[in-house]
């Protein structure tokens, strides 16, 4: 076990890594122990050119692809992440980015009409892409999902019924776009 904890510990000393380790096994073999008490602490206690390193544990546990990797890696490693966000996070359980945002409720009047979305452009960004889709009270989609370029009028088909109510659900096109401030307005009718 020894070897394999110095050859670890070679890894990270070396010039020509990124520092990245993986440790795979079935779950209950004890990779986490092994983590958190044969590693963790060496490499946080070792100084390399007059620099010490700090460790980032992430469970890839229920992670299927590259974009969800790299999100938690992104939350884990960006200075930038609004406290906020992290507190709710941490308040509601959940380990990624929350996906929509959601407006109030509008009745639609008419079956067979397009909603219509109009967003201002951004002050501080470049005109990011949202992507949005309509949903009754229930959070069942009752559109596509469709990408709008803030600061223009779009105009989307539907299958949302008149006489219920519906809300905008919105999402930036690139979890990496930082947080979004929007302002505009949208109807479940086009008139």
């Amino acid at each position: 076990m020894e070897d394999l904890v110095e050859s670890i510990l070679d890894y990270v000393r070396s010039d020509y890594t990124d520092y990245a380790i993986i440790i795979n096994g079935e779950w209950g073999v004890g990779k986490t122990h092994f983590w958190n008490n044969k590693i963790r602490k060496k490499i946080e206690s070792m100084q390399l050119n007059g620099k010490r390193y700090t460790t980032i544990y992430m469970s890839l546990y229920g992670i299927s692809n590259l974009e969800d990797i790299s999100k938690k890696i992104f939350i884990e490693t960006t200075q930038l992440m609004d406290k906020n966000l992290r507190k709710f996070m941490d308040a509601n359980g959940q380990t990624t980015i929350p996906e929509y945002a959601k407006t109030g409720y509008l009745t639609k009047a008419v079956n067979n009409r397009n909603y219509v979305i109009n967003l201002e452009p951004s002050r501080s960004l470049s005109n990011i892409k949202i992507k949005n889709r309509i949903v009754n009270s229930n959070g069942d989609a009752r559109s596509e999902e469709y990408r709008s370029t803030c600061g223009f009028r779009y105009s989307y088909p539907n299958w949302a019924s008149g006489g219920y109510i519906y809300a905008l659900q919105m999402s930036r096109e690139n979890w990496f776009d930082g947080a979004v401030a929007l302002t505009g307005s949208w109807s479940p009718d086009e008139s």
